[in-house]
């Protein structure tokens, strides 16, 4: 199921990835096909560490971004507030995400139960604090390799909504275990 799931979202994340080259997108192309290509590490854990939840995390992966690139076709990122708007719900869900990850990757590594819930906070923080620099990198890049952006106009923002959706899944997992 897990596995369906994955391939059923790479699958139409690739495709609107395909369309986004054919729209001459190439900025949001270059920017999706990098997430695209990341995630694979999603699938080579859920392989060498036999964890499903890699599978649906990848799938999740997917499903974000895909639901990005139609709001970028839509043209709707920017219409909407930048602080308040898509743009935080989207930071908030990848901050999610990345918590999921931490959570995953760390359960059997981590054995203090506070340091396993900041770290999974922490991981989403500073991922966050990356993709900010590469969201910024894409602002600076002529066309059609731009990619419009706030850029660094947002960036504290955007790292508090990671950090937010990072800290939701840590006390989703907390609540879980009591």
């Amino acid at each position: 199921m897990a596995i369906r799931a994955m391939l059923l979202a790479r699958m139409v994340y690739l495709g609107l990835i395909i369309y986004a080259l054919a729209s001459n997108r190439i900025g949001s192309a270059i920017f999706s096909g990098v997430v695209f290509l990341g995630a694979l590490l999603l699938v080579r854990l859920a392989r060498t560490e036999r964890e499903p939840d890699y599978y649906m995390l990848d799938a999740s992966v997917s499903l974000l971004f895909s639901g990005g690139l139609i709001i970028s076709f839509l043209d709707l990122w920017m219409i909407t507030n930048p602080y308040y708007g898509f743009d935080k719900l989207f930071h908030i869900a990848a901050g999610a995400i990345l918590g999921w990850f931490a959570a995953v990757w760390l359960r059997r590594r981590v054995t203090d139960a506070w340091a396993y819930r900041a770290a999974i906070v922490l991981f989403a923080l500073a991922v966050g604090g990356a993709w900010e620099v590469y969201e910024w990198f894409f602002t600076v890049l002529p066309p059609p390799l731009y990619a419009p952006t706030l850029g660094y106009a947002d960036t504290m923002m955007d790292m508090v909504a990671d950090t937010l959706g990072g800290a939701l899944l840590a006390l989703l997992f907390w609540r879980r275990k009591k």
